[in-house]
């Protein structure tokens, strides 16, 4: 009985050691957790506050609202990206006597359709005014151009497809 006993006293104790040590190892982990998570948060404020700023970069390559009121007085633009930047936007110019207004949807969505935008914006702003290219087809071509050519596509099976829908 008293062997029982003792053997009862010393599971008890072992147990009682045990779930202290779990414990332990529960609040380490909780810690750890937390910490992580706030790591995580960190990052991913950065990372949005990163996309914010790229995005007021990204307008501010469009054409502002006023002046597109001047030169479009009946207008509206209704853009609402899937995310903070996107691979929509617009582009409007005077050239001599035309108005020209191109809308685009650019391969990709987020960032990579946002680089595409970029891209297909400054081409836009070199092909009309510089080359003094104002047919829709001559603009659509040269751009197809310069975007192939900057992307490095040669028609080559494994190299991506990017490219820009516009109107």
């Amino acid at each position: 009985s008293i062997d029982n006993a003792m053997e009862l006293y010393n599971l008890k104790i072992q147990n009682r050691n045990l779930v202290d040590a779990m414990e332990d190892a529960k609040r380490n982990l909780e810690q750890k957790v937390m910490a992580r998570t706030r790591e995580i948060e960190r990052q991913k404020a950065n990372i949005t506050d990163s996309l914010h700023y790229a995005s007021r970069i990204q307008n501010a390559l469009m054409l502002p609202p006023e002046e597109l009121a001047r030169m479009l007085p009946s207008h509206f633009v209704f853009n609402k990206p899937k995310d903070i930047v996107s691979g929509d936007f617009y582009w409007v110019s005077n050239k001599g006597d035309k108005l020209i207004v191109a809308v685009a949807d650019c391969t990709g969505h987020g960032v990579p359709g946002a680089f595409m935008s970029i891209l297909g914006i400054s081409f836009l702003n070199e092909i009309v005014p510089t080359k003094e290219i104002t047919e829709a087809s001559q603009v659509l071509n040269e751009l197809r151009r310069q975007i192939k050519h900057s992307l490095r596509q040669h028609g080559q099976p494994d190299e991506a497809k990017d490219g820009i829908d516009m109107a």
